[in-house]
């Protein structure tokens, strides 16, 4: 996947345990305290078990462990949790249960959502669009963890809509040429044009500017 990107803080290697990641967390609010604090917390990043601190599964500490360990191609991670007085350190394995789910849910937020956007502003545009009394609604797990939510556990995850990810609806910026309207800007017929030749594209004409074109693709189809 080549659009996953993480650093570790460390890479270890041994004869022993293998291949690993370390990633080191300094908590501010108890850095001059004991890590045992961070369980009044209810952003904690941890949570005891048998007389234990553990990582939650559920906090993004833990998604972005195992993206890291996924990436680098790895077998764990080295959790470490550091103040001023006191030091963890939890191993952290793969979870490829977890991941599966992970992986699909950024493979369908890449495709569907970040291309789009990167490639011809699909979303930018459709916004721009809008009455000014209007606002696109956020429902995306994407802008939930922006406002500093947690992301959604796995068990919270849908497998089904994973596998099969919503497409953009291109109904929704469907053109008529016949009222001079192209591309996704819905712009009149201006400059350097390109057709698509997928059937099911609701759009056909675009813009070179509009989807980040200097110059035409060498390729017999563009789709």
């Amino acid at each position: 996947m080549f659009f996953l990107g993480a650093t570790p803080g460390l890479l270890v290697k041994s004869s022993c345990c293998g291949e690993g990641t370390v990633e080191v967390k300094c908590p501010w609010t108890v850095r001059d305290g004991q890590l045992c604090d961070l369980l009044r917390e209810k952003s904690s990043c941890v949570s005891e078990c048998e007389g234990s601190l553990r990582l939650k599964k559920s906090h993004r500490y833990y998604y972005q462990i195992q993206v890291q360990v996924f990436v680098w191609k790895r077998e764990y991670s080295e959790f470490v949790l550091w103040t001023c007085t006191e030091i963890h350190v939890e191993r952290v394995k793969a979870d490829k249960e977890f991941l599966l789910l992970l992986l699909r849910a950024a493979e369908g937020f890449f495709k569907t959502v970040l291309l789009p956007e990167l490639v011809c502003r699909w979303f930018t545009i459709e916004k721009e669009n809008q009455p000014p009394a209007q606002s696109l609604p956020s429902t995306s797990a994407a802008a939930n963890v922006a406002r500093g939510n947690q992301p959604p556990a796995p068990s919270q995850l849908s497998t089904s809509a994973l596998a099969n990810p919503a497409q953009p609806k291109c109904t929704a910026n469907v053109t008529d040429a016949s009222l001079g309207q192209y591309c996704v800007c819905r712009g009149p017929e201006k400059g350097r044009m390109m057709q698509c030749d997928s059937p099911a594209c609701a759009i056909t004409w675009y813009h070179f500017n509009c989807v980040g074109l200097k110059k035409a693709l060498k390729a017999s189809k563009w789709f």
